[in-house]
């Protein structure tokens, strides 16, 4: 069985970087501040994992904090520089 696990968490693995690779482009460096905030607004509503999530965020340059922002429903963003 523990070979079974392990299969399917390389398989998980895989899974997760190739939805990765879909959802986030490479060249998002011609997306302007709000742009960026609104591709990830949209993502977030698509109901993705939320490693796929922070991930896609941080490929933009931006953080997903453990707070809530009503306002756009969904976590507060920040900027990592």
């Amino acid at each position: 069985m523990k070979v079974a696990k392990k299969a399917q968490s390389t398989l998980e693995h895989s899974a997760l970087l190739e939805t990765t690779r879909l959802l986030t482009p490479s060249p998002l460096d011609h997306l302007d501040a709000d742009e960026r905030h609104e591709y990830l607004r949209r993502l977030f509503q698509m109901d993705v994992r939320l490693i796929t999530f922070v991930m896609a965020a941080r490929s933009l340059g931006i953080g997903v904090t453990d707070r809530w922002n009503p306002e756009t429903s969904m976590p507060q963003l920040v900027w990592l520089q």
